[in-house]
Parts: C-alpha cells; sequence; structure tokens
C-alpha cells in the first residue's frame, strides 16, 4: 500500500497535462508587491543608515575629547593629538594624518571652519567630523559636527554646519540653538 501510495505521488509530481501550478498573472502580482515593499523598505534602510553614520561621528568626537581631557589631566598640559590613542588609528582616507575611523561617512580635523589636516602637536580639544559624502552619493551631504572645549567658560561645545538644504540631518543638527549646544 506504502509503495502505491509513492508511486501516486510521483506520478502527480511528473504529470505533464493539465498541471496546475502559478499563471503568469499570479506572477507579476507577485512580482508587483515584492518591488512596492522594496520601494517603501531601501529609502528606510538609507534613512537608518545615514543616522548610524551620523551617531557613530558624534560618539567618536566625545571618545576623541574624553580622551584628550584625560591626557591633559594626566600630563598636567596641553594635550595634543600624539598624546591620545586615537591618533594611533589608521586613516583609510589618505589626505588626513592620525585619526580615522574607517566607513563612518566622516573626515576627522581640527576645525569646524577649517580643512587643515590634524597634525600630531596639534591640542586635541578641538575636534571636527567633515561628511567626506557628496551630494548625488549613495549617503547624500552629512553635516559637520565640531567639539571642542571652551577654556575661558570651561564647557564643551558642540556645534555643526549644514552645508545646505540637501544636507541630511533629520533634526540631528540644530544651527539654531545657540554656538556650543548645537547637536
Amino acid at each position: 500500500m506504502e509503495h502505491k501510495l509513492k508511486l501516486v505521488f510521483i506520478k502527480k509530481l511528473l504529470k505533464k497535462e493539465g498541471e496546475e501550478g502559478f499563471s503568469l498573472l499570479e506572477l507579476v502580482v507577485v512580482v508587483a508587491v515584492l518591488a512596492v515593499l522594496s520601494a517603501i523598505a531601501i529609502p528606510a534602510f538609507d534613512d537608518m543608515r545615514k543616522k548610524a553614520m551620523i551617531t557613530t561621528a558624534k560618539t567618536n568626537l566625545i571618545l576623541i575629547i574624553k580622551e584628550c581631557n584625560l591626557a591633559q589631566v594626566m600630563n598636567g598640559g596641553n594635550a595634543t593629538f600624539s598624546d591620545i590613542n586615537s591618533w594611533k588609528s589608521s586613516n583609510s582616507y589618505g589626505d588626513r594624518s592620525g585619526l580615522g575611523f574607517g566607513g563612518d561617512g566622516f573626515t576627522y580635523d581640527t576645525g569646524i571652519n577649517t580643512n587643515t589636516p590634524i597634525k600630531g602637536s596639534d591640542s586635541c580639544m578641538s575636534i571636527a567630523a567633515k561628511s567626506n559624502t557628496i551630494s548625488g552619493s549613495v549617503s547624500g551631504i552629512l553635516p559637520h559636527f565640531e567639539i571642542k572645549y571652551n577654556e575661558s567658560l570651561r564647557t564643551i561645545e558642540k556645534n555643526c554646519v549644514v552645508d545646505s538644504a540637501k544636507t541630511y540631518n533629520n533634526s540631528t543638527c540644530m544651527t539654531s540653538n545657540p554656538i556650543g549646544g548645537q547637536w
């Protein structure tokens, strides 16, 4: 009996005439539904990716300034980039010395208003993360972030710049806030 059931099952699998299956219309509908779902999901994924890049850059800046502050306390003077471990990281961009966190969408340098490459002898109490993405790229333009120690006020300032209306910021850069508290 079991042998007969197996044979019937195999015959149904090999059946040519009057085969049941998906029609062309059903396949087109499935492909259309998948296309609509991917059209919704891909921009949402890109948005999450940009948010992650911004969060990573801000986190890197906070870690660098903390490391610099610790070096300043330990050395009893003005700490430089060569005094901190972050300086010894590899730079994948080739246009900056020392600091490089590879693939986070930002290049790190000494100030938000300059493109001066970091030198080991520069004070590490001011550092900027500048978007190395460009308009029309997969990532779009990202804001620039800066963190620095204001010695006269003895506070940490967090500033940012949005280059244009096309800059992706999604409330991560509040340029309307006063200097020092923009992110």
